[in-house]
Order: C-alpha cells, then structure tokens, then sequence
C-alpha cells in the first residue's frame, strides 16, 4: 500500500482543532483502503460540478510536501437509491491534455490503490450531426464512451495515407453494467439522473449551428432537426465512441472528417491518457462529458459552466448504480408506452 495517502493526512493544518483534525486525518487514512471509484476532472469548474451533484461532504486534501501535485477529494454523500453512505475520490489535474491526465491517473491509483473503475467527467466539443436526428449532439447533451475512447492523434502518416496505430481499450464492465440499467430506466421514461442537476446553473438560450463549409461572416447557420425524444430545456445522452487528442479542436471540417472515419460523438483532451493509465493498472474506465461548443471558430465558453453540471449528474447516478448495496426497484412503464410497444 502507498504510504503517501497517510503522510498527506497527517499533514492536517495546526490551526483547526485537534479533534477535528484527528477526525479528517482518521478519515483520509481509511479513505485509501474503502473507495473503489475514482473521478478525474481537468478543470476546476468540473471538479466544482461534481462537488455540487454529489452533495454531501467533502475533505480537499493538503497539498504540501508531496511526490506529485495532484489535488484530491474525498467525497461521502447518501445514495438517493438506497440510503446507503457513499464515498469517492475526486483528482483534479494540473492542466489539460492527455499526458498530465494519464499522470493523474496513474498517481490515483498508486495512492488509492483499492480503485478498482475511474470516470472522466466533464466537457467536451461536440459532433453535430443535423441529417441525422437521432444522433444530433447539441449543446448541453450528454455524451457517454460506452464504445470506448480512440486517439486519434496517434497514427502512422505516410504520403498518401494515415492509420491509427490502436483502437480503443474496452471501458469497465461494472461500470457499462451501470449505465445499461440507467438506459433501462430511460426506456420506461425515468431519467433519474436529472434530479442532481444543479437548479442554480442556468441553461443558456443560445444554441447555433453553422455551415462548416461557409467561410464568411457571418456564416451560414444550419437548422436544429426535431428530436422526438428531447425535452425542452432538459439534455439528452447520447452513446459512442469518443475522440481524445492533444488538440483543442476549432476546425468544423476537420471535425466532420474524423467524425465519419471513425463514428465519433464527441472529442476532447483527456480521456485516451486516462485509459491507458487504467489499462496499465488492470483497472476500468468510463467517458462522461457534455458538449459545451461544436468545434468550430465560434468555440467560447458560454455553455460550459452547465455542460459541466450535465456530465456531473449523470456520472453521480452512474456511481450510486455501480455501488448499490440493495436492490434498485425499476420504475414501471407508463401505459402510453405500453400501448405503442
């Protein structure tokens, strides 16, 4: 066992009480041999999103005299399925990128090395697909790796060709279990990751697609499709493979190029280091992100503070599913979906 988690709790500022210093230290050192679930952000506003999806309590860690400088905390809440105490530990990276997520990883699982599954969680850019209605990713959706993560910037390019030189490592099984019975459950028109959004995020009103082969400005803007199955106001969550690079991606042709080649639905910076991390480690993982832009020049960050929320409460009721101690009662289906089955 890792002995930095127990030099890290003892490190507990002199100037709080003792006894609630001793409470903190006694609950970091237990932390390291209970929390089987790892959440790993790149951004402070998505390590904020998970504090408020998952309520409770929370320890932040102090962040002196340590190997590596990675900020953890320990998070305890109560599981709205069955009341049972939950517990989890969220890392948030130095920087973006791929390379400082797998270092975050890897120092995550040396220090808590009973994490057994890791959950990326946060924002990414999103594949608009505007012909095809049911795979159309707007801004705030959702978006779940339930294929796994590529890299597409590892590749061999030759003269006339490129090819990618891996395919995606398969996500955790305990968690796609989890997220298959969240799916169930949306089927019978429960979606019950909605009650941990955070009410006092405010969903922007503005969501605008342009022409990526429109070059002038302003450029062309493209229409929305109807989507029978979204809800006014509300996310949808839509499943597949995701795209990790070291690149911020701003290049709408581009996007669509990689998009088509290999059935993308998202892209972002984190997610490849942070399987392979898991992968060395004999461990799983799991993509949840939300779109804040489309990739393109108009990229800004007006949709990121709720995109933010989105992936957050979605990956808490992953994690509540993942560590149920007591049968989950499904919820029935209605009659008006009854009578169309």
């Amino acid at each position: 066992m890792s002995s930095r988690i127990f030099d890290i709790a003892d490190e507990a500022l002199t100037s709080i009480p003792k006894e609630v210093a001793a409470q903190a230290r006694d609950r970091a050192k237990g932390a390291a041999r209970r929390i089987r679930i790892g959440i790993i952000t790149a951004l402070p506003l998505e390590a904020n999103a998970i504090a408020a999806a998952l309520g409770g309590d929370a320890v932040a860690m102090p962040i002196v005299a340590r190997k590596t400088q990675v900020s953890y905390f320990i998070h305890t809440f109560r599981s709205s399925l069955d009341g049972g105490e939950i517990e989890v530990v969220v890392a948030l990276a130095n920087q973006m990128g791929n390379n400082a997520a797998a270092v975050t990883a890897t120092s995550l699982l040396m220090d808590f090395e009973k994490v057994d599954d890791l959950l990326v969680v946060g924002i990414a850019g999103g594949v608009p697909a505007p012909t095809i209605p049911h795979q159309h990713a707007r801004l705030g959706d959702i978006v779940v790796g339930l294929s796994g993560v590529i890299q597409y910037d590892f590749k061999k390019v030759e003269v006339d060709k490129s090819e990618l030189r891996k395919g995606p490592p398969p996500p955790s099984a305990l968690l796609t279990t989890a997220i298959n019975q969240i799916r169930l459950e949306e089927e019978r028109g429960h979606r019950s990751w909605e009650q941990f959004l955070d009410p006092d995020v405010a969903r922007p009103r503005l969501d605008v697609l342009y022409d990526p082969l429109d070059h002038s400005t302003p450029a062309k803007r493209l229409r929305h499709p109807r989507q029978n199955s979204r809800r006014k106001g509300l996310p949808m969550v839509h499943y597949g493979l995701i795209g990790s690079a070291n690149v911020l991606l701003k290049n709408p042709m581009q996007r669509d190029i990689l998009a088509k080649e290999h059935k993308l639905i998202a892209v972002e910076m984190e997610g490849s280091g942070i399987a392979d991390a898991a992968w060395n480690f004999a461990r799983g993982y799991v993509i949840v992100r939300a779109v804040c832009d489309y990739c393109d020049m108009h990229k800004n960050d007006r949709w990121q503070r709720y995109a933010a929320n989105a992936a957050a409460a979605y990956a808490r009721a992953i994690v509540e599913r993942a560590l149920a101690r007591e049968p989950i009662l499904l919820p029935a289906r209605s009659e008006k979906r009854i009578a169309k089955s």
